[in-house]
């Protein structure tokens, strides 16, 4: 039984935790009482987790008392569920006390085909697994299926009464759409003309002609059609509905009717909300009745200052100035505002959690958005009152004038992601939870910013600090270069034959010289990659000592 198939992580969790552990008897009773549960189980109506378990196992469960599912969700994992109990009990067919039919029995009994009883499981008819032989299938007991007969007796004698297509009529229905489509009808709105002319169901008279389109894709009615869109065309459909382009011109560009522009605008809006994180930390006060009453309110004493304290820094550079647009915040206004954030993130996610996997509901989703934007709205302030924060830790851990805006850009982000992962329930203040995480970080970045400057130093560049002489800029001059590789021509002269292969090989001094590597410097010096490091840092010593002698007095002797 793959656990993988579940969409609801928690029911997977609670299935796989009762496959390994409930005794026989009680994995048993629960799959029975499954059974009987699924049938009242809704679509369109979301459940509870707890009322589900409840229900499963007959005791009340305190865990994820804040989980909803959308009902679809539910119907589909509560048949897993039931494939997953029997499958575990490795239940033998032979030994059933009622008859089990398999698929194909269902089907030839009831005259209807074997996709049928996929969308009757959908509508609540359970399977278990059986091990017929030395294989396990699905089967049916037969008091499973009579209780999902008599309670959608329509469906099933509609289902029943269902005869296929004549030849004749598969001919006319071939013929008539080529024509449609010949004269620019839209493909869904041929398929439901002439279903509706032979009072059929549409999705028999698309299956027809998909079938026909890929048997003979030279005469295809639908060349061009597509079963599915891709995830970049969805999204071209969402952002041309959002910048006001009419659903009818954008069907038409897409060859879908104007209701399947709108459906797949909402599908691709809900599974871009669906990838927005909403994590929060929960606290009592969410589950009161005045909840909002109490949260969504304006923070308490929360101003902006006065002109005049801002034009007293007016000669500071405008980032600084800015900095003071908003107050530092006291231990009471700053819960508050997590507190407000983190509510509004847990109302977008129960409201997300109960979206219908399909046709979602505009409203539901304007609703959301609003939620995320106005958390969104609070985390910024509380981004803004903490900026002089990063400033101030990022001026303690200064060691370069040039990096010291880089340092606050990235304390800033460096804020954020503490913000974002700060449990403001423990009752401590957010600055020393941020001050620590910033410390940290530009303990870190020094380290990191010298090794990032030694990594991307060229060889020359390297050989000019032993020297104790100025770096030549990117844009020296030729003149000033052929100088300095003279000087290195000099002081070089004064190692051994050697080191001074060693160190231009090395280094890659001379003209079409590039650096090489301690393995190439062993292999042409005839010599083990240890020795070739030895010989460059003996090189390297005497290099300075003689740099050295050369600052002291102007004269170089022979070491």
């Amino acid at each position: 039984m793959n656990s993988k198939r579940y969409r609801l992580d928690a029911l997977r969790e609670f299935a796989e935790q009762q496959a390994r552990f409930a005794p026989v008897p009680v994995r048993l009773a629960q799959l029975e009482r499954a059974e009987r549960l699924l049938p009242r189980l809704k679509t369109d109506e979301p459940a509870t987790y707890q009322d589900l378990v409840h229900e499963i196992t007959s005791r009340p469960t305190e865990s994820h008392a804040d989980l909803t599912f959308n009902g679809a969700d539910v119907v589909h994992d509560v048949l897993l569920f039931i494939e997953h109990m029997s499958d575990s009990l490795n239940l033998d067919v032979s030994t059933a006390l009622e008859p089990v039919l398999t698929q194909d029995e269902l089907s030839h009994k009831y005259k209807v085909a074997t996709k049928t009883i996929s969308r009757w499981r959908a509508r609540g008819l359970g399977g278990r697994r059986y091990r017929f032989g030395n294989r396990k299938r699905l089967g049916f007991p037969l008091s499973v299926v009579e209780r999902f007969v008599t309670e959608n007796a329509e469906a099933v004698q509609s289902a029943s009464q269902f005869q296929p297509l004549t030849t004749a009529e598969r001919e006319w229905v071939l013929r008539r759409a080529r024509r449609l489509a010949r004269w620019g009808a839209n493909q869904t709105r041929i398929i439901t003309r002439l279903a509706k002319r032979l009072d059929r169901v549409p999705e028999t008279l698309r299956a027809l002609i998909r079938q026909h389109d890929q048997q003979f894709p030279t005469a295809a009615v639908f060349p061009e059609a597509k079963e599915t869109l891709s995830q970049d065309e969805k999204r071209e459909i969402y952002h041309a509905l959002k910048r006001g382009e009419s659903p009818t011109s954008v069907g038409k560009a897409f060859n879908r009717t104007r209701s399947s522009i709108h459906r797949i605008a909402k599908e691709y809006r809900r599974d871009m909300l669906l990838k927005v994180p909403l994590e929060f930390f929960a606290c009592p006060e969410f589950a009161l009745e005045n909840a909002d009453d109490v949260i969504l309110i304006p923070p308490p004493e929360l101003e902006l200052p006065s002109l005049e304290s801002t034009t007293e820094r007016a000669n500071l550079p405008s980032y600084f100035t800015d900095l003071y647009a908003f107050p530092v915040l006291t231990r009471e206004q700053e819960y508050f505002l997590f507190r407000k954030m983190n509510y509004l993130l847990s109302q977008a996610r129960s409201a997300r959690d109960q979206l219908p996997r399909f046709q979602p509901d505009v409203a539901a989703m304007d609703a959301i958005d609003a939620l995320i934007e106005t958390s969104q709205a609070v985390k910024n302030v509380l981004i803004r009152c903490n900026l002089r924060l990063v400033v101030s830790v990022a001026r303690k851990h200064q060691h370069d004038e040039s990096s010291f805006f880089d340092m606050i850009s990235d304390g800033n982000m460096v804020m954020i992601h503490a913000l974002e992962k700060f449990d403001y329930t423990r009752g401590n203040k957010f600055s020393t939870y941020a001050s620590w995480s910033l410390m940290r970080h530009y303990a870190r970045y020094r380290y990191t910013e010298a090794n990032r400057g030694n990594r991307y130093r060229s060889a020359d560049e390297e050989l000019m600090d032993v020297m104790a002489d100025e770096r030549a800029s990117i844009g020296a001059d030729e003149g000033r270069l052929n100088d300095q590789r003279a000087r290195i021509e000099v002081i070089l002269d004064h190692l051994n034959e050697r080191e001074q292969e060693a160190i231009t090989m090395r280094y890659g001094i001379g003209r079409h010289v590039s650096p090489q590597s301690l393995d190439e410097i062993s292999v042409r010096l005839g010599i083990t990659k240890d020795r070739a490091r030895q010989v460059l840092a003996s090189a390297m010593a005497k290099l300075r000592e003689i740099v050295g002698v050369e600052e002291g007095d102007d004269s170089v002797d022979s070491p």
